[in-house]
């Protein structure tokens, strides 16, 4: 029997998903639940929100698109209570937070969630620990040249912005310097934060620059440009969401070198949601990291991978 999956947010990440599942027939797609009044380009039913709670008989897992600085830490929190959820919340310094309330909430209503899943957090997570504790030395993470959808989506959040997108850079010194065990490198130099953003008719060029420089999390102490463009530009930078990241971890003799280039932001990230979905059914309830899930249960096969 199919596990049936219901997708929550239907912006780039949720369309992705969709397709994902769609497309690879593994799964049953029962139902988009978006808080805006939209219309699914495959045929999948879109339900208001609000009616979600309407489906706990109908769908086994929601997987949660939401974005992490203004929808997961409370989506998540209320759709575990009736629901076993996969979700992307990726503000690294607030996981702690998130991940405790939602053990405490999941093991309250006997459901089972896996938080922070995508590829940072998420497959980096593996890639950081097994470089650290392989080799006891210093581990730098690295994300871009590419789009950043959480980054973007916080542009987005901020009041006069009509869109836009945010490429993170990094800095080609950082790396060289991760390579070498005696460097220490300051984090809020490692990358550039390109914003391209486009403004609603009266918005303050201003106080968005000042918004934006000052959010914790995302740009606060960072090396932050900021270009005011029009929304026809930003339109036509969105049709490419290309990313790409590293891993470097070293000690004195030996190095570990993991990398990860995409196309498409969203549709990578999709596919690991999608991998994950059958391992929820293997856990206990409670929360789980990606660390905490053993590989062996996103697939039937991994005897061949020995």
């Amino acid at each position: 029997m199919k596990i049936r999956v219901g997708v929550v947010g239907y912006g780039n990440l949720g369309h992705a998903m969709e397709r994902e599942i769609v497309n690879n027939k593994r799964y049953d797609l029962v139902a988009i639940f978006s808080r805006r009044d939209v219309q699914s380009e495959l045929g999948t039913p879109v339900v208001k929100f609000a009616e979600i709670e309407a489906y706990k008989d109908k769908i086994d897992v929601m997987i949660m698109c939401g974005g992490s600085k203004d929808d997961l830490m409370w989506q998540s929190a209320q759709v575990v209570k009736d629901f076993d959820i996969i979700d992307t919340f990726d503000t690294h310094k607030l996981i702690p937070k998130h991940s405790c309330n939602l053990n405490k909430l999941a093991k309250l209503h006997n459901h089972r969630a896996i938080y922070s899943c995508g590829w940072d957090p998420g497959i980096f997570s593996l890639y950081k620990l097994m470089g650290q504790e392989f080799l006891h030395g210093k581990t730098s993470v690295f994300w871009g040249k590419g789009v950043s959808q959480g980054h973007s989506d916080a542009l987005r959040r901020i009041d006069g912005v009509a869109d836009a997108i945010q490429y993170t850079i990094p800095n080609v010194d950082a790396i060289k310097q991760a390579k070498n065990l005696k460097s220490n490198i300051d984090e809020n130099k490692k990358h550039t934060r390109l914003c391209y953003v486009a403004l609603k008719d009266g918005a303050s060029e201003e106080k968005i620059t000042n918004e934006i420089l000052n959010m914790p999390y995302y740009f606060k102490g960072q090396e932050v440009i900021i270009k005011f463009v029009s929304l026809s530009q930003i339109a036509k930078l969105k049709k490419k969401m290309y990313h790409a990241g590293k891993v470097i971890s070293v000690d004195e003799d030996n190095m570990i070198k993991n990398e990860v280039s995409m196309k498409n932001n969203p549709q990578f990230t999709a596919k690991i949601l999608h991998a994950y979905i059958s391992a929820l059914p293997k856990l206990e309830s409670g929360a789980y990291s990606i660390l905490q899930v053993p590989l062996s249960y996103i697939s039937k096969n991994y005897d061949s991978y020995l």
